[in-house]
């Protein structure tokens, strides 16, 4: 049964079958999400609103095929949010569209490193990175990098916004990012000692950037497919001058700091 769906389902690669699986998707089920999907494809309008034609049993269907605890309410949720419920399962195709490295599915938000955004060069590089670490390993590793492309908010002030995909990664800002991750883990460093953590940091570091500095950045394609286009032509984008490098060293430096001081003080 499973081989009729992948043949008759061309939405689906074998990882978002594996995932519809895992979620308790009968194979009636996964067909249904199948069609919805189609459908969802062939509309002029935008997410938000075909979500609001579907009947209940449809929007059920749709909140199952995405493991959601709560039902959907189309009004609450941004273009970005509805959009990323009509994906694939196996996130190959989510969009961030206002390209904050936050992505939205239905009302819940996730961070991603590298970026959807990021071209793909970038993603294979990470990947060969942090390859063979457990899944806590990977998400304390993405996190750490998306502290230094995005920053964190401090006390109340909204993060700046990131560089645009194809200024991000260009060769000038890579190299701009690769000094201040050294420069962070050295002050790290300066702080723990070489701890096994700061370690895999560094191997991390020399791995990833060697990767992508060694890929043609004159061929960059940012990831965004068509329907992401189609949103972002929807949706009103705010452009911010991101924060310089020098300025997110402080800010994760301070960040640091002040969790040091809370350990001191509670021992």
């Amino acid at each position: 049964m499973l081989d009729s769906i992948i043949k008759s389902n061309t939405e689906f690669s074998q990882s978002s079958l594996n995932q519809l699986q895992v979620r308790s998707l009968t194979d009636d089920e996964i067909s249904g999400f199948g069609n919805i999907l189609r459908q969802a494809n062939e509309q002029t309008t935008t997410s938000k609103e075909f979500l609001k034609s579907l009947s209940s049993d449809e929007l059920q269907l749709v909140k199952k095929a995405n493991s959601l605890a709560a039902n959907i309410d189309v009004d609450s949720l941004s273009q970005e949010g509805a959009q990323n419920l009509l994906s694939q399962p196996d996130g190959s195709d989510l969009v961030d569209l206002n390209n904050d490295g936050i992505v939205e599915i239905g009302i819940g938000k996730t961070i991603h490193f590298p970026p959807v955004n990021a071209p793909a060069y970038v993603k294979a590089a990470w990947d060969k990175a942090t390859e063979g670490m457990d899944w806590g390993e990977q998400a304390r590793m993405e996190l750490t990098m998306f502290s230094m492309v995005y920053g964190f908010g401090i006390n109340g002030v909204t993060a700046d916004a990131a560089l645009p995909p194809e200024q991000q990664w260009n060769n000038t800002n890579i190299n701009a990012l690769y000094e201040y991750a050294k420069s962070n883990l050295e002050f790290r460093v300066g702080m723990e000692g070489w701890t096994d953590y700061n370690r895999q940091l560094d191997k991390v570091y020399d791995s990833f950037f060697s990767s992508i500095r060694q890929s043609s950045i004159s061929t960059f394609q940012p990831q965004q497919n068509a329907s992401a286009m189609k949103s972002s032509s929807l949706s009103d984008q705010t452009t911010t001058t991101p924060m310089s490098p020098s300025d997110r060293i402080k800010e994760v430096n301070q960040l640091v700091l002040d969790a040091k001081s809370e350990s001191d003080l509670e021992s």
